[in-house]
């Protein structure tokens, strides 16, 4: 069976845990890679002997907007898909219920579901160190129950996935915080490069376009002067308003 991955991971964390199931289940892996904007995946068609798995991280409680469109131009012919979510040690509500619809609606016929916490991108304090070895663990027996599905899989004794989520999505609400630049920034240009949603001209990488940005971090982690970043009281205002929501230790929740 052909694996293919394809994820959306500004700050690489999505990608390191997709990555990891991924090795785990096959040798020969192609990866998709949609976090560039510039990807285009219009036309990717999979078939029922492919096996294909999509890893999103979770922006309040939902699929990233600019996945939305992204994934609805790709296709499957009752071909097996595992859902992976990564969400900052808060929660990730929908998003996995609203992944599956969108796939299914195009073909694809989910198998099997996960959600594992990361360090969050906005306030690293939460989440910091995830996933840890207790969540490498989990990850790789994750891999291992889905391997064997695939091994077994029949499509026509196949019964539907339930995983977690309102049909009535949460209402998507972007982060209201965007980052700015410092005069450090020697318009190297790499952020305007990187960014997924575009917001940053090239011409004019000391910008951001705060309609288009999506808070997602690729920006600040990608800029080698370390020119970009938040206000400070933007970041303690994000940090207050997080705190209650994001204590404590939140498990991966897994759905096969």
């Amino acid at each position: 069976m052909n694996c293919s991955v394809v994820y959306f991971s500004p700050t690489n964390s999505t990608k390191k845990i997709v990555d990891l199931i991924a090795q785990d289940i096959a040798a020969d892996i192609t990866y998709f890679d949609i976090t560039n904007y510039t990807t285009n995946i219009e036309n990717l068609v999979f078939g029922k002997k492919d096996f294909v798995m999509i890893g999103i991280p979770v922006y309040s409680g939902r699929v990233p907007r600019l996945v939305t469109d992204t994934l609805s131009s790709m296709h499957g012919n009752e071909t097996p898909i595992t859902l992976i979510a990564t969400f900052g040690n808060r929660h990730y509500d929908d998003a996995l219920l609203e992944l599956k619809t969108i796939v299914q609606a195009n073909g694809f016929v989910a198998i099997a579901a996960a959600a594992f916490a990361t360090e969050h991108s906005v306030v690293q304090k939460f989440g910091a160190g995830r996933p840890d070895d207790e969540d490498i663990k989990a990850i790789h027996q994750f891999a291992e129950l889905v391997k064997n599905k695939i091994n077994a899989w029949d499509n026509a004794s196949h019964t539907d996935l339930n995983v977690k989520g309102n049909p009535k999505y949460r209402k998507y609400q972007s982060i209201p915080i965007k980052p700015h630049t410092t005069s450090s920034c020697t318009k190297c240009g790499l952020c305007a490069k990187n960014c997924p949603a575009g917001a940053i001209p090239m011409d004019r990488p000391k910008k951001t376009d705060k309609s288009k940005c999506i808070t997602c971090m690729r920006c600040i982690r990608y800029c080698p002067q370390k020119a970009r970043g938040f206000y400070s009281i933007e970041k303690f205002l994000a940090e207050k308003s997080l705190a209650k929501l994001c204590i404590g230790y939140k498990k991966p929740e897994i759905f096969i």
